[in-house]
C-alpha cells in the first residue's frame, strides 16, 4: 500500500489482485470503513475520500478513474 496515503490504515481494506495508479489517495476515517473488493484497478490520482455516516465499498472487478 506504498502508492496510497492514508489516515487510518487499520479502517481501510483492500482485495488481491488490484492496481492502484500514481497519486491514488485513499482516506478513511475514525468512524467509517473502507472496503475494496478484488480485481479493481484505479486509475492515476483517483481519490476516495470517508466523511460523513457509513461505510465505502467498492465491489470486485471495478475500474476507477479520476473526475
Amino acid at each position: 500500500m506504498e502508492k496510497i496515503k492514508d489516515l487510518y490504515p487499520s479502517k481501510i481494506e483492500l482485495g488481491s489482485d488490484s492496481y492502484i495508479g500514481l497519486d491514488c489517495k485513499i482516506y478513511a476515517s475514525e468512524l467509517i470503513n473502507v472496503k475494496i473488493g478484488s480485481y479493481i484497478s484505479f486509475n492515476s490520482n483517483v481519490i476516495i475520500n470517508a466523511r460523513g455516516e457509513g461505510n465505502i465499498l467498492i465491489g470486485d472487478n471495478v475500474i476507477i478513474g479520476p473526475n
